[in-house]
């Protein structure tokens, strides 16, 4: 059976993606330079739908489902399979995110209240946190030991939305920042995106085009002030029904754009991700009519690239180095679906950013 090529080496002419219809210019070009696909091998069982995927050092890529982990070495070949499901230690129901560190795999549980820790090497179980957080959707490690988490907290709720907490310490967090006001649509925080580069956090709100930056070292915020291009406060995003046995919940959304995720990159920066044009009609979203954009910014809070198309129909699910991963958005699911007992699929393009 032929194996997977990981690098398609086609190191063409840099291929840069802007947004022409605002007044500031690029300075950050993306080049396109390879894909990542995946085998399974003799394995028979079908790949599960994509909730969340990362990817170590060393280039093995982590597939992680709802209820089960896959490994893909950096040929994209398949390694091990764990299926974790349960409340016992190291057990969980719904896995929400996940990201990697030196040497650990690390998990994010759903309205679980645990984060937890599996042993790159061979993805056996280490160690738990208990974290203090409702609707905690999103996580970003710093260290072997040091996370931090973005959570939809409710405002008549006590724990605070963007919380670190330290693995050594266990269930001991501590805020690392007030929430603005805008950020919640009537009482929910609606939530953007969180990560971080050696001592620094950055985290977003989905209602603002601005950037928090937390420093582990000397735990000072700064934001990054954006002059919102894209972000545009509108009265059109007035009641948002959630069920028929939930209240309508009413304020603020600038509804034309959203942060949807941040990402950083050794060069410096940290890459903003934006659904604009996110149209609301008739008490649902157009997903067919997003287009989605990035922002550069460097660590000092200045944009150094705006508006940079992301390829078509993709979306940023994880960066490495100085490497963007896409999968894409249209037929990407179930391509997935369909692969089993062998068949190749196509999971992402590569992108380098390069200046």
């Amino acid at each position: 059976m032929q194996r997977v090529v990981y690098l398609i080496t086609l190191s063409i002419n840099a291929v840069l993606f802007v947004f022409t219809n605002n007044s500031l210019t690029a300075q950050v070009i993306l080049e396109y330079e390879a894909e990542y696909s995946i085998e399974l091998d003799n394995e028979s069982f079908l790949l599960p739908g994509l909730q969340s995927m990362t990817m170590d050092k060393e280039g093995n890529l982590y597939y992680c489902s709802l209820k089960e982990i896959l490994k893909f070495d950096s040929k994209g070949i398949f390694q091990k399979r764990i299926s974790p499901i349960g409340r016992g230690p190291g057990e969980f129901e719904n896995l929400i995110d996940c990201k990697t560190s030196d040497n650990y795999l690390v998990i994010l549980s759903f309205n679980e209240f645990k984060v937890f820790y599996f042993n790159l090497s061979d993805l056996s179980f280490s160690h738990q946190v208990k974290i203090n957080q409702v609707l905690t959707k999103q996580l970003a490690t710093s260290s072997d030991s040091l996370f931090f988490t973005l959570s939809d907290s409710y405002r008549t709720e006590t724990p605070p939305s963007v919380v670190g907490y330290n693995s050594l310490n266990r269930d001991k967090g501590f805020e690392i920042g007030l929430v603005p006001n805008l950020a919640f649509v009537g009482r929910v925080l609606t939530y953007g995106g969180i990560t971080s580069w050696k001592n620094l956090v950055f985290y977003a709100f989905a209602s603002y085009s601005d950037i928090w930056c937390y420093d582990i070292t000397t735990k000072k915020i700064k934001r990054y002030k954006s002059s919102p291009e894209y972000f545009e406060k509108s009265s059109e995003f007035e009641v948002n029904k959630l069920g028929d046995n939930q209240t309508r919940l009413r304020g603020y959304l600038f509804s034309k754009s959203r942060t949807v995720g941040l990402h950083s990159l050794k060069k410096n920066m940290i890459v903003q991700a934006i659904d604009t044009e996110y149209p609301w009609e008739n008490g649902e979203f157009k997903f067919d009519r997003i287009k989605r954009y990035l922002e550069f910014w460097d660590i000092n809070g200045t944009k150094v690239g705006t508006g940079i198309k992301t390829p078509k129909n993709s979306i940023l699910n994880f960066s490495i180095g100085n490497k963007l991963y896409f999968s894409s958005n249209q037929g990407f699911f179930e391509n997935v679906a369909k692969a089993n007992n062998g068949e190749r699929v196509k999971l992402m393009e590569i992108y380098r950013v390069i200046k």
